[in-house]
């Protein structure tokens, strides 16, 4: 599709699904309830990590953790000791992670908050502004909580580390860059511009089906499966139509891929 064309069909569905209304669909709408950056930070990497499967699991397994938590999650993390953590979310459970798991990555984040004084300075720690991505930060991240939780819970678990991939496992790593999207792009209703240190133009445009089905409708990508490949294939056609924020239509075309499928065909 001609750059322009492309760029036309974009801002259409952006004006007519970036709104805040539709966070009803999203897991960030309880991200945004939350108060102060701790809470923020914390709420978003747990509940982007649990962004898979249906909508309406999603949101009643995040409601779940809440009854856990309460809305003072960073407080909750670190004034309750892990074991404690195990017994109170024993109940707890989305598809196959268990409480076990949540109460893990509660722990692990909360420990990296203290440790380094924010998650994004613990990211940072693998970004340089001269990498065009965030895929060597997003390595180092997801590599530290993973060895970090096999510490604390004393071996390594497929499921836990299903909440954290990598790039360098060719993962797509869609809910990562989801949370990335959340944390760094300006507050505009939607995201919640909390990190300051990271780029939007580095950012990787999370892909889930809806996202993957336009893209190849739209012909961004000729590629059949959602991995990291295709990820770095879309964000490459973004930039040129956004190079400042490659991941500016993400929230609408997952939008657009959910509500109305009639705008992809018509569009292609």
């Amino acid at each position: 599709m001609d750059a322009a064309v492309l760029k036309t069909t974009l801002d259409g569905w952006y004006a007519a699904y970036h709104d805040p209304s539709y966070l009803r669909y999203d897991p960030l709408e309880f991200v945004r309830r939350m108060r102060g950056r701790e809470n923020r930070e914390i709420a978003g990497l747990m509940f982007s990590s649990i962004a898979y499967g249906r909508v309406e699991q999603i949101r009643a397994s995040i409601r779940n953790i809440l009854a856990v938590t309460g809305a003072e999650l960073f407080r909750f993390a670190v004034d309750t000791p892990l074991a404690k953590k195990v017994r109170l979310f024993a109940g707890v459970k989305h598809r196959f992670n268990t409480g076990t798991d949540f109460a893990v990555l509660l722990e692990c984040a909360a420990r990296a908050q203290l440790r380094y004084g924010s998650l994004e300075t613990l990211f940072c720690e693998g970004l340089r502004q001269s990498h065009p991505t965030v895929e060597q930060a997003l390595d180092v991240f997801a590599l530290h909580l993973r060895a970090q939780a096999a510490k604390t819970r004393g071996a390594r678990s497929r499921y836990f580390d299903f909440l954290l991939p990598s790039p360098s496992s060719g993962s797509a790593c869609k809910r990562l860059t989801l949370f990335l999207r959340w944390m760094v792009r300006p507050d505009d209703g939607i995201d919640l511009g909390e990190w300051k240190r990271v780029s939007a133009s580095q950012l990787v445009m999370p892909v889930d089906t809806h996202v993957a089905a336009v893209s190849r409708s739209l012909g961004i990508t000729s590629r059949r499966t959602a991995d990291w490949a295709m990820s770095r294939e879309i964000t490459s056609v973004m930039r040129t139509v956004c190079p400042h924020d490659p991941v500016k239509y993400d929230f609408s075309l997952c939008r657009t891929g959910m509500i109305d499928f009639r705008n992809i065909t018509a569009a292609a």
